[in-house]
């Protein structure tokens, strides 16, 4: 389960690392590599 976001910081490669208070989880968004 997803909860809330409690904490958020960005990696050495630009992804966005979001800490979520329910799950005990680590989330990592980055964006999509463009299609040639």
């Amino acid at each position: 389960a997803m909860g809330r976001p409690v904490g958020v910081a960005v990696d050495r490669l630009g992804g966005l690392l979001v800490a979520d208070d329910v799950g005990n989880s680590v989330w990592r968004v980055s964006a999509a590599l463009p299609q040639h």
